[in-house]
């Protein structure tokens, strides 16, 4: 768990990095456009892992990379498909899900290589 705690607060960090440093030093479309959609799942994956471990009984954690691919998978499709159709300033970008996924891949990888450290 602590080590989902440490990439919590990294994740935490990289947004506040890139909203405050990165995002007024450059035009970078990816910085200004998808940057934080990969971030926000590198908070939202181990925040949810942090509130299942408070169920002690289940074992359900999002450490696998099959369980963050789905997960991210279905998050992109709800906050990129449904959720747009239920308010009218929602829109709908397939690359938002492509950076979901990335993030998701991304938090997995840096999760395995400290875990087997």
């Amino acid at each position: 768990m602590k080590n989902n705690l440490i990439l919590l607060v990294a994740g935490i960090v990289l947004f506040l990095l890139n909203e405050s440093l990165l995002k007024p030093a450059t035009d970078n479309a990816f910085i200004h456009g998808h940057l934080n959609d990969v971030l926000i799942i590198w908070v939202f994956i181990p925040f949810l892992n942090v509130l299942l471990s408070l169920y002690p009984k289940r074992n359900l954690r999002f450490e696998t990379l099959i369980s963050c691919f789905i997960l991210t998978l279905l998050v992109g499709i709800t906050w990129e498909y449904l959720i747009p159709l239920f308010t009218s300033n929602g829109t709908s970008d397939p690359v938002d899900m492509l950076m979901y996924i990335i993030g998701g891949v991304t938090f997995w990888g840096m999760l395995k290589m400290m875990n087997d450290a």
